[in-house]
């Protein structure tokens, strides 16, 4: 009787099929019920067989380039760090309406970009900001009426998917200019062509 084996470069097969398998039955259950989780979710679904957040972020970033599709075409959401103010409304997928006009206080982006729709605003432009403290200063001042009716968005530092994707939305539905307040210093310049590349 010949024995086989299966090289993995790696680390042990056994515990990579597991996880492999795991998050595709996760897939599975997400694309039957047309419902969506955070990658997050899917590692603390089981914590103990994934070991670390970054084994769920590269399993599902291959099976995303190994189908040629989207991640977000396999139900799979990155978790937004982005928060969004002014005069913006518009429905989630799930139907939830989502005011922006709050003076005090910012809203989280979106995790499922894809879901909005009913998007309602009067602004005059999109103001994207660098930094998270720039951008609640902005807040505390009350920009967005004492200048025009905006909406400013930030990405924290780096912009998320999530937080590219909206702002291409709104450029998409809204066709308004879109600036830019960042530092004059190549991250700054790094973090806003991350905008772009939407």
């Amino acid at each position: 009787m010949k024995s086989l084996s299966w090289y993995c470069p790696t680390g042990p097969v056994g515990p990579m099929s597991a996880q492999i398998l795991k998050i595709l039955s996760v897939i599975y259950r997400l694309v039957q019920s047309n419902s969506y989780a955070t990658k997050r979710d899917i590692y603390y679904n089981n914590t103990q067989l994934f070991g670390s957040q970054r084994t769920v972020d590269s399993i599902i970033d291959d099976m995303s380039c190994m189908l040629k599709v989207p991640r977000r075409s396999l139900h799979v959401l990155a978790t937004s760090k982005g928060l969004i103010s002014g005069d913006l409304c518009y429905l989630e997928e799930d139907g939830t309406r989502i005011d922006c006009h709050s003076n005090s206080a910012a809203v989280s982006v979106s995790p499922n970009i894809a879901g909005i729709r009913n998007i309602v605003s009067s602004a005059k432009f999109i103001m994207i900001v660098e930094k998270d403290a720039t951008f609640q200063r902005l807040l505390d001042d009350d920009f967005c009426t004492k200048l025009s009716p905006c909406i400013i968005i930030t990405g924290k530092g780096v912009p998320d998917v999530n937080s590219r994707l909206m702002v291409r939305k709104l450029w998409d539905t809204l066709h308004i200019p879109i600036f830019a307040l960042v530092d004059a210093d190549p991250h700054g310049t790094e973090d806003i062509s991350e905008c772009r590349s939407v």
